[in-house]
């Protein structure tokens, strides 16, 4: 029997462990168990898998006890200043068992693997999502030996989501939202910018060049301009990240455009749904690319490099100034020609398969056992 221990926290590297999850359930010759802090333990438990609930401080005694007799650890990657993670690969380390973990994101590669204490703790392998990745993380000095090309498990299901979505479907999501025939539908995929920059001892700011307040009343203006100057019915369909509480967004009203806060439909089924997608540098924005939909990220007076891959590509469309804001909206709005443009340009998109698979036949050649 291999014994495999899986640890998550943050909802992104919970969302790509799961996957790989269900896989190994499916093999009789692996006793898996799943160890969940934070919004993991929720989303884990909505996808029926059974887990073991970490606290809010990680303990050194929980972690050595957890690990006793297991033959592999694998991970998420959180940022959110409790990080059992990252003490889990030690603790794995000292004992001499195998540790992967599993990237979910664009950015933020060193934080994922440092203590508080500026210690690295790199796991025996990371699986990574592409070849812009793996550039970028051997761009910040990380050894090469520890990196596979796997995919994002996570986006496994986006092909057959984008297949089984009808225009039946479509209707009943904007009629809920009561979005007509002539009413814009923006959807905003929010993140808590500002909370997960304060977990890793940073000034969302000062690192980013924006916070999540800024870009919110930003597109609120925006969008209202726009109604202004067309007459058009504009409904803002506020979207939030797992980590945010709804309360954050009560200030946010407007006598022009339609504000709501979506919380009963799924979030690939909204972006759908929706005429254009808006946010920052979520991962959602990268799924809605993949589902078919034109997406606008906002960073204005971006600091760092963009992590947001479908910028750098022009799947996506960045804005970087509200004078970019108030173009490229006119624009995905209003244009036909530009949307047709677009959407060619979102057809030559291809999703690879599989990644679940290969993170599992990585699993495999890390314990020398056949497949």
């Amino acid at each position: 029997m291999i014994r495999i221990v899986a640890v998550a926290g943050d909802p992104g590297g919970a969302n790509a462990l799961a996957p790989v999850l269900d896989h190994l359930l499916r093999d009789s010759r692996v006793e898996l168990r799943c160890h969940a802090y934070r919004q993991a333990e929720s989303l884990w438990h909505s996808r029926g898998l059974d887990c073991h609930h970490l606290g809010d401080k990680y303990s050194q005694a929980e972690i050595k006890a957890a690990l006793i007799g297991s033959d592999l650890l694998l991970t998420g990657t959180s940022c959110n200043g409790v990080d059992w993670e990252k003490y889990f690969i030690v603790e794995a380390r000292s004992q001499k068992i195998p540790s992967l973990a599993v990237l979910d994101f664009w950015s933020n590669y060193l934080s994922r693997f440092t203590l508080p204490v500026d210690r690295l703790c790199l796991p025996d392998r990371v699986a990574i999502m592409d070849k812009c990745a793996m550039q970028e993380m051997l761009e910040q000095g990380i050894d090469p030996s520890h990196l596979t090309i796997t995919g994002q498990p996570a986006f496994d299901c986006l092909n057959k989501t984008r297949q089984q979505f009808t225009s039946i479907r479509r209707n009943e999501i904007r009629s809920q939202l009561k979005a007509k025939e002539d009413t814009y539908l923006v959807c905003f995929a929010s993140q808590p910018l500002t909370e997960m920059y304060q977990a890793m001892g940073m000034d969302s700011r000062h690192r980013l060049g924006y916070d999540e307040r800024e870009v919110r009343e930003m597109l609120v203006a925006e969008l209202e301009r726009l109604a202004s100057s067309t007459g058009k019915n504009i409904i803002l369909a506020l979207l939030p990240h797992p980590r945010e509480a709804l309360e954050i967004f009560s200030g946010l009203r407007s006598q022009i455009i339609t504000i709501s806060t979506v919380e009963k439909i799924s979030a690939h089924e909204l972006v759908m749904a929706s005429d254009v997608v808006v946010g920052m540098n979520s991962v959602l924005l990268v799924e809605a690319c993949y589902l078919g939909c034109p997406v606008l990220s906002i960073q204005p007076n971006l600091v760092p490099r963009d992590a947001l891959p479908t910028n750098r590509a022009g799947y996506s469309l960045p804005a970087y100034s509200r004078g970019e804001l108030r173009t490229m909206l006119e624009q995905m709005l209003l244009s036909d020609k530009f949307l047709s443009s677009h959407n060619d340009k979102l057809a030559e998109l291809e999703l690879p398969a599989g990644a679940a698979q290969q993170v599992v036949n990585l699993i495999h050649n890390m314990l020398e056992i056949e497949r």
